[in-house]
C-alpha cells in the first residue's frame, strides 16, 4: 500500500499472507497503523485488500506497533 500522508516503515504479514498490517510514519511526525485482509471480489473487482483496522496517531512507531498487536486479532498470535 502507499499513503499520501506518510510512508510505510514496516509491513507485517500473516503466515498465510491473507492479512497485513502497515506501520506508518506520517508526514506530520506521528505514527499510525492500518490492517487489511485479502478479499476475493467478484469478476469485476478481483482480489483486493479490504481495510479492517485504522488506528489513531502515536508519538513513536514502537507504540503504534504495540497497539496493533493489542488490537488486531491475528497479529496477537504472531511471534
Amino acid at each position: 500500500m502507499s499513503y499520501v500522508h506518510g510512508t510505510v516503515l514496516k509491513l507485517i504479514t500473516s503466515s498465510d499472507e491473507k492479512n497485513c498490517v502497515d506501520i506508518i510514519a506520517r508526514n506530520d511526525g506521528l505514527f499510525a497503523f492500518r490492517a487489511y485482509v485479502l478479499t476475493e471480489g467478484d469478476e469485476y473487482e478481483g482480489t483486493y485488500w479490504l481495510p479492517t483496522h485504522r488506528s489513531g496517531m502515536y508519538d513513536q512507531a514502537e507504540v503504534a506497533e504495540a497497539e496493533a498487536k493489542k488490537t488486531v486479532p491475528w497479529l496477537r498470535s504472531q511471534p
